[in-house]
C-alpha cells in the first residue's frame, strides 16, 4: 500500500504576516492580550483623590513604614542573638577538642608508665598471670565498672 498525500480541502487562512500580527497583539502585564496602546476597560479611570483619601493613604504609609522598621530591627536582633550563640558554641567546641587532646596525651603517658612498670611488677609475678591476662582482666573490669581505686 502506498502512502497517500493529504490535501486540505480549504487551506488555513492567515490574517496578515507574522510582523503584522506581532504589531496587533501585545501581552499586557496583567495577563491579558491587548492591542498596543490600548487601555484596560474593565475598571473606570480613577476620579480625583479627595483630601480625606490622601490623608488616609498618608497615615497608612506611615504605619507601614513604622511596621517595616520594627520588622527590620527584630530581624537584626535575631541575627545578633544567633551570631553570639554561634560564637559561644564554637568556643565551647574548641575547648572540648583541646580537652580531648589533653586526655589522649594523658592516656598515652599512663600506658607508657604501665609498660615501664610491668617487668618489675610484684603482683603479677606472685599470681603467675601473663601480661596479656592482666590486660584482658583490666579491660573486663573497666567494662563492668568494678575497677577499684
Amino acid at each position: 500500500m502506498q502512502p497517500r498525500a493529504v490535501f486540505r480541502k480549504f487551506p488555513k487562512k492567515r490574517r496578515g504576516s507574522a510582523a503584522e500580527r506581532r504589531k496587533r497583539r501585545f501581552f499586557h502585564s496583567k495577563g491579558s492580550f491587548l492591542p498596543r496602546g490600548a487601555e484596560r476597560t474593565d475598571r473606570p479611570p480613577s476620579p480625583e483623590v479627595t483630601p480625606q483619601e490622601d490623608e488616609r493613604r498618608r497615615r497608612r504609609r506611615e504605619r507601614n513604614k513604622i511596621a517595616a522598621a520594627k520588622c527590620r530591627n527584630k530581624k537584626k536582633e535575631r541575627t545578633d542573638i544567633l551570631q553570639k550563640e554561634s560564637e559561644k558554641l564554637e568556643s565551647l567546641n574548641a575547648e572540648l577538642k583541646a580537652q580531648i587532646e589533653e586526655l589522649k596525651n594523658e592516656k598515652q603517658q599512663l600506658i607508657y608508665m604501665l609498660n615501664l612498670h610491668r617487668p618489675t611488677c610484684i603482683v603479677r609475678a606472685q599470681n603467675g598471670r601473663t601480661p596479656e591476662d592482666e590486660k584482658n582482666l583490666f579491660i573486663q573490669q573497666i567494662k563492668e565498672g568494678t575497677l577499684q581505686n
